[in-house]
């Protein structure tokens, strides 16, 4: 038998020895290296390259073609539906780093190069489920972990996509009616309707800290008022006037930002006619 075979079969047999008398051996039988595999046993755990402080502990990169974990129902109690996803991933830190090789024990295999990942004391204080800590005091993360928590932040992104997109669907709405309320303002300085209502143009128009309008309306009507909006349909300004065949109304403009704005004549909530206000 070569000794490379050798080595194995007697490889096998001590593993063999070993697992089925975790139990019985003493101490100094539980804690067992192989030389050919670098390999320690210790209470039932196995380390690869040092000392295991877990089931299954490898001090190296550990390459697989697909990894499944238990995660059925049955074996799970005290179920709850993660909250804050997205506050807490904002709360992480991805970084970029390099192993200190310095820090390399006999047996261990440090990735070479730039890594990508996370601190896990900084995990820590963020999600500490995730994180844990050995005897020696070192910390290791489970970034399987970070993956429920990523789906529901996305989900948290996804809902408040919707309530923006809804929002900017009622923008587009105000915006486009006023811009039809805009283009049914003709070039005229007076513009009056067949129900005896006329709005003139503003004078001065620029205006720059006053601007008069003059109106006229039905004698018999009630609830009138002259309102000046916004290009986004917010309404800026508001003075109830008295009907008349020939009223006028002075509007202070020196508190309102330089724009375009959009001056009314209303009966009520109805907007009767519409002219455009530039204030400089």
């Amino acid at each position: 038998m070569k000794t490379t075979n050798y080595k194995l079969f007697l490889f096998c047999i001590l593993n063999a020895f070993f697992f089925l008398n975790t139990n019985t051996l003493s101490a100094q039988w539980q804690y067992q290296s192989s030389s050919l595999w670098n390999s320690i046993y210790r209470y039932g755990n196995v380390g690869i390259g040092g000392y295991p402080y877990y089931k299954f502990d490898v001090k190296g990169t550990i390459r697989c073609y697909n990894l499944n974990t238990t995660s059925d129902k049955r074996y799970k109690k005290n179920i709850n539906n993660i909250t804050s996803a997205l506050n807490n991933i904002n709360e992480l830190q991805g970084v970029t780093y390099e192993f200190d090789m310095s820090k390399q024990k006999n047996g261990e295999s440090f990735p070479k190069g730039k890594n990508i990942g996370l601190i896990a004391q900084d995990v820590n204080k963020v999600l500490p489920e995730l994180v844990l800590k050995d005897d020696k005091g070192i910390y290791s993360v489970n970034y399987i972990g970070i993956i429920p928590i990523l789906i529901e932040a996305t989900k948290e992104l996804n809902e408040k996509l919707v309530d923006k997109e809804k929002q900017l669907s009622l923008f587009e709405e105000r915006i486009k009616k006023l811009e039809q309320r805009i283009l049914s303002v003709n070039q005229h300085d007076n513009i009056e309707n067949n129900d005896g209502y006329r709005l003139e143009q503003n004078i001065p128009n620029p205006a720059k800290n006053n601007t008069l309008i003059k109106y006229k309306t039905p004698l018999g009507e009630k609830n009138i008022s002259v309102k000046i909006f916004s290009t986004n349909g917010r309404q800026v300004w508001q003075k109830e006037v008295k009907p008349s065949l020939s009223g006028e109304v002075i509007i202070p403009t020196n508190n309102l930002k330089e724009g375009v704005y959009i001056y009314s004549l209303t009966v009520g909530d109805k907007i009767i006619i519409s002219k455009k206000l530039v204030i400089n």
